[in-house]
């Protein structure tokens, strides 16, 4: 936001303002790559990270909350079915499911507590339709 464009009384309370620069496609491939923490299990490449900071032009602060909004998603999916973790797991020659205190309980495959492309581009999608909002569009209206 450009400082000249702020009202006069307002600037007036402000001891200091700091003019941070909106990340260039390069800085925000940077920014995905580092709000993904080394430990989150992810099919996603430097290439598509890349790809995802060209494609959305989201500020550091939204480009965080894209990446644990996606990796909530996949912490939080439900457990497939024991019949059909069966089946999966079947084709892929693992077993999917045990037993525990006497009760068969269905265990996630690997892949289904994955970050994917499309789980981090859901999340971009989201905050940017946030950035997109009527609040604003009233404040760039008045102020940029």
């Amino acid at each position: 936001m450009a400082v000249h464009k702020l009202h006069p009384a307002f600037l007036n309370c402000l001891k200091f303002t700091l003019q941070v620069p909106f990340p260039s496609a390069k800085d925000r491939a940077e920014l995905w790559r580092r709000a993904l923490p080394p430990k989150c299990p992810t099919t996603v490449t430097k290439a598509n990270l890349a790809d995802l900071g060209t494609r959305f032009k989201l500020s550091g602060g939204a480009i965080n909350k894209a990446a644990y909004r996606a990796a909530a998603a996949v912490a939080l999916r439900p457990v497939r079915a024991a019949g059909a973790a069966a089946a999966g797991s079947a084709a892929s020659g693992s077993s999917s499911h045990s037993v525990r205190g006497g009760k068969a309980s269905s265990s996630l495959s690997s892949q289904d507590r994955v970050v994917s492309l499309a789980d981090l581009e859901k999340a971009a999608e989201v905050e940017a339709t946030k950035c997109e909002g009527e609040a604003s569009r009233l404040f760039q209206q008045q102020y940029l």
